[in-house]
């Protein structure tokens, strides 16, 4: 993953997850239906997109991204789709609310906003389980973050920043009660 082992070796990284994702789409083709192998296939893409986005090759990252979201909404639900779903969605806002200016038109399928508020609308229907608790609360305070930066900026809404930038922070204080076991 981005700002791991690979230390700064983003050409390595790009490189290792591309063939990664040639070898999961490989066994697709062989296996199609395989929840699986098509959860592999996306997450594949999601880290080809992240490395992308952290070289800011914009279109190539959102290509990546919303190809995760094409196979992962055509998956069976589960909190574990989608928990990856909601991450795929905050990715692709990042994608076009930061890349915007880089991405061709034709790329943009909405707007950061809308990709922002589709993660927590993911995330309002996962069950969230003892299992599960921590990584939907991140993913809860990840798109909150994002959307009460947007409103900041871009959106210029300051009530509704401070709304998403409280929902973040509740969040993030369960998620901080629940890694100290409170």
């Amino acid at each position: 993953l981005p700002y791991r082992a690979n230390l700064g070796d983003t050409a390595g990284a790009t490189k290792s997850y591309r063939k990664a994702l040639a070898i999961a789409e490989e066994v697709r083709r062989e296996e199609p239906e395989n929840v699986e192998v098509l959860t592999l296939v996306a997450d594949a893409h999601d880290r080809v997109g992240l490395v992308e986005q952290r070289a800011l090759r914009w279109t190539d990252a959102i290509a990546m991204h919303e190809g995760a979201r094409t196979i992962r909404e055509r998956m069976p639900r589960s909190a574990r789709r989608d928990i990856a779903l909601a991450q795929t969605w905050t990715a692709i806002g990042d994608c076009r609310y930061v890349g915007e200016r880089f991405i061709p038109k034709s790329m943009m399928l909405g707007t950061a906003q809308r990709a922002y508020e589709s993660a927590l609308e993911v995330l309002a229907h996962v069950e969230t389980t003892p299992e599960n608790r921590r990584d939907v609360l991140q993913e809860i305070g990840r798109a909150n973050r994002r959307l009460g930066g947007y409103h900041s900026g871009a959106g210029r809404d300051l009530q509704r920043a401070l709304r998403h930038h409280a929902a973040a922070a509740r969040a993030l204080n369960h998620l901080t009660g629940a890694l100290l076991g409170m």
